[in-house]
């Protein structure tokens, strides 16, 4: 199965303030994914992970109410296996160093562009696929 497949079978939660840029990524996110969560800041999207638990994350560092940094870190907390990719336009290496901490997937500056979001759609799936383990069961209760 190649990850365009496998996009078609999960939920995405994109959490972005910016109407412009949440409109042209939802276009693109509702064609490629399974279904499509979107949030206006990091409460929002908090809430729709704790009610939908979606597949993949892609939140903007810089939101009001809760920021995407601080989304990420209140979701760690609880889950440490979701893929999260952070969407931002500061390249200060502070900044992308508080984010590193977050186990993050893959980062993306804007503006973005649609060859960049797909490799890093493809390494939530790749991630997604290698999380995939199998019990098998003996006898005994083994």
């Amino acid at each position: 199965m190649n990850y365009k497949e496998i996009l078609k079978t999960k939920t995405i939660l994109l959490a972005e303030d910016d109407s412009g840029t949440r409109d042209v990524l939802s276009i693109i996110l509702k064609v490629i994914s399974g279904r499509l969560l979107l949030a206006k800041n990091g409460k929002e999207a908090y809430d729709l992970y704790k009610k939908y638990k979606p597949d993949i994350i892609i939140s903007d560092i810089n939101m009001p109410v809760m920021s995407g940094i601080d989304f990420i870190k209140k979701l760690r907390i609880k889950d440490t296996k979701v893929p999260v990719v952070m969407l931002t336009a500061h390249t200060d290496t502070n900044y992308l160093l508080d984010a590193v901490k977050l186990m993050l997937t893959d980062y993306i500056i804007k503006p973005i562009e649609l060859d960049k979001l797909l490799e890093v759609l493809h390494q939530c799936c790749e991630f997604l696929t290698l999380d995939t383990k199998k019990e098998i069961f003996l006898k005994n209760g083994l």
